[in-house]
């Protein structure tokens, strides 16, 4: 992971601390169940080297602690920081979660996940209201804006994942209840959002800085969270927990519009004329385009490019493009999708879109991983962006094409006999997410918006090409007809897809050097 020399060298963990009955247990023997998801660690068991084992905070019951693994991918070191907060307990109370649990000195000892713990919750909640730090840990902003002594009391709390359920981004749990100071009592209802191991080791700080940054109607209240005081980045401790505003009855605009277009489509096999449920999906995704996607990319804009500079080769996103690429063509190559003549052919391609089509763009601040279900409803009815613990300085096609990939997805992803008529609907809704970002770029005269059809067609390229690298080792390496049936799937339409977009890339090209 890449990181730059102010970055604090961990100790490892105390040799003594070892010889502890517990410390075996709970390490030795439950190392592998807890931390080695290769899901949650996005790389193969095989690729972990070394790991290296650092209490941020030792105060039986409670530990936090911070692992930190070294992996070799693609040939190249890195390290990844991974948090737990555990407390143990002699027997588990209702709604924790069960991390691991051992027999010590005849009596049974259960290792619980520390943010279902109401325990263990309200002791964290009452240490950062008093502004106090947990040995090696400590806090970024404030809680309620409250300083000085409080009672928490937590009333509801719970993961917003079930016991199995694969975890591929982030820890998330919902926390509500009460503090009382001498000033009085105050509600609350968060969302705690717990960093699994990926890069940058920063993110956790991007993402609350950019959510203080933007308008405060266009995300939820962040107040911010535990942070690392033993990890610095730019003299920075790093956030391992961020709370934020639990957005009640919250809906995904990604729900929204697959259930319209599952509608739509379930309604013309029907041989009825969905005119009402159409017009409804337009007007989500407009409604998305105009005040999400373009005010954002406008609002970081205005903050942090307007000088107009283009992504340069020393800069992050760049280097991200090229290593991206790279290893997601060699996931086709490794998996028998394209030859060896093809992939170097198509990193030839996209190394060209990059001189011919994107070189030049000036630059905005982008979310990188945009999908549907990132936008949100609020029970008020406006609509939220979240998950931005990756946004970067890039290119806003990026974002655009993010999205329209996603309604080839969702139209390729429902049953049924009317396949074209549901893709139609899918590149209707793409053309009129470009239509209206233009019409809103025309409008506010946006500086960053150069070339932007022709980014989107090498974004759209991108993109079906990660989905494909993506699912391709899912689709050779199952073990079961059945995953394997649905992953062969999504591997062949998203080739389908590449395919037609990279054609439409190379004749793009054409054009620009006939030009």
């Amino acid at each position: 992971m890449q990181t730059d020399s102010k970055v604090t060298t961990l100790p490892k963990l105390p040799d003594h601390l070892w010889k502890r009955p517990f410390m075996q247990s709970l390490f030795k023997k439950n190392l592998k169940q807890l931390f080695y998801d290769p899901r949650h660690w996005r790389l193969d068991f095989k690729d972990i080297g070394q790991i290296k084992i650092q209490f941020l905070n030792f105060s039986p019951p409670e530990y936090d602690i911070l692992i930190t693994a070294s992996a070799t991918v693609n040939g190249k070191e890195k390290n990844l920081y991974f948090y737990e907060g555990i407390i143990t307990k002699k027997k588990p109370e209702k709604g924790e979660r069960v991390l691991g649990k051992v027999r010590i000195n005849d009596s049974d000892v259960y290792f619980i996940d520390g943010y279902t713990s109401l325990d263990f919750s309200k002791k964290l909640l009452e240490t950062w209201c008093r502004e106090e730090k947990r040995n090696l840990t400590g806090f970024l902003g404030n809680f309620l804006g409250i300083k000085g002594e409080a009672e928490v009391t937590i009333k509801m709390l719970k993961p917003l994942f079930k016991p199995g359920e694969e975890v591929t981004t982030n820890y998330l749990y919902q926390c509500k209840g009460s503090v009382e100071t001498k000033k009085g009592e105050t509600e609350f209802n968060v969302l705690v959002k717990r960093f699994l191991p990926r890069e940058p080791a920063d993110r956790g700080n991007r993402e609350y800085k950019i959510m203080k940054a933007l308008p405060s109607g266009m995300v939820p209240m962040a107040h911010g969270g535990l942070v690392n005081c033993a990890f610095m980045i730019n003299g920075n401790p790093q956030m391992l927990v961020l709370f934020i505003d639990f957005i009640e009855e919250g809906v995904e605009i990604g729900k929204e519009i697959w259930d319209l277009m599952e509608e739509i489509n379930r309604e013309k096999e029907g041989g009825k004329e969905p005119r009402a449920k159409l017009e409804r999906l337009y007007a989500v995704v407009q409604e998305a385009v105009d005040e999400v996607i373009f005010p954002f990319h406008q609002s970081c804009f205005e903050a942090w490019h307007s000088a107009g500079r283009a992504v340069e080769p020393q800069d992050e996103y760049y280097r991200w493009y090229f290593k991206e690429l790279q290893e997601n063509l060699a996931a086709l190559k490794n998996t028998e999708l394209i030859t060896q003549e093809e992939k170097d052919g198509l990193l030839e391609t996209f190394t060209e879109a990059w001189e011919k089509v994107l070189q030049d763009i000036k630059a905005t601040e982008i979310h990188r991983d945009l999908m549907w279900r990132q936008i949100m409803r609020t029970g008020k009815g406006n609509l939220v962006i979240l998950d931005l613990d990756e946004h970067i300085k890039g290119h806003a096609g990026k974002d655009l094409a993010d999205v329209c990939a996603a309604n080839r997805f969702i139209a390729e992803d429902l049953p049924g006999l009317n396949k074209d008529y549901i893709r139609g609907v899918a590149e209707k809704l793409n053309r009129l997410i470009l239509e209206r970002y233009l019409k809103k770029a025309k409008e506010t005269k946006a500086g960053w918006v150069d070339r932007l059809k022709e980014a989107v067609e090498v974004y759209l390229a991108y993109r079906h090409l990660h989905d494909a690298a993506y699912y391709a080792p899912a689709w050779r390496g199952a073990v079961d007809d059945e995953t394997r049936s649905r992953y062969k799937k999504y591997v062949e339409f998203s080739m389908k897809w590449f395919q037609k977009s990279i054609n439409q890339l190379r004749m793009i090209l054409k054009e620009f050097e006939a030009a």
